[in-house]
């Protein structure tokens, strides 16, 4: 007689408690930790700070400790890239003793290059580091940038630069 057997009480537990155990690992999900993602893309030699910085959630131990602080790009780094250690160099890009000064940087132009800088007026010519690439005003094919140059110059240079009577020029 069927209504007679013992119902299979032992198998009704160990299914409630592997649809439990399931239902609890889907729900607790992975350990989560907070990293830094670069938010735009930016060259060799710039510099990166802390508003270049998204931070997301990652599972732990995914990927390896971030940088530790931040400084010039030591390569071409994507947006959307993890900030990971290697891909800033410590130091600046400019040298001591010298000083930013606006220039019509050429395009394609990157931070770190060596230019020269001519003052139209007087044909002074100085050596200097381009520290921004140029950014396109918008008024017409100017492209405004920053180049680093030697203090004794700074003041010829950016008197030149306002006056639009500067040239930047870039070794091949």
């Amino acid at each position: 007689m069927l209504w007679l057997e013992r119902p299979p009480y032992l198998r009704w537990f160990a299914g409630f408690v592997i649809v439990v155990l399931a239902l609890g690992l889907e729900v607790s999900g992975p350990d989560l930790e907070v990293y830094p993602f670069l938010v735009r893309k930016i060259a060799v030699g710039e510099s990166v700070v802390g508003d270049d910085l998204e931070w997301r959630d990652v599972p732990a131990g995914l990927l390896p400790e971030p940088s530790a602080f931040v400084g010039l790009a030591s390569r071409t780094l994507s947006a959307g890239e993890p900030f990971m250690e290697g891909s800033v160099r410590e130091g600046s890009a400019v040298p001591d003793g010298w000083w930013v000064v606006p220039a019509p940087v050429p395009r394609g132009v990157s931070p770190g290059v060596a230019v020269r800088l001519i003052s139209v007026d007087d044909g002074f010519a100085v050596d200097g580091v381009v520290t921004a690439s140029g950014v396109d005003t918008g008024f017409g094919d100017t492209e405004i940038g920053a180049v680093a140059v030697p203090e004794a110059a700074a003041v010829r240079i950016s008197l030149a630069a306002s006056s639009d009577r500067l040239v930047v020029l870039v070794a091949p």
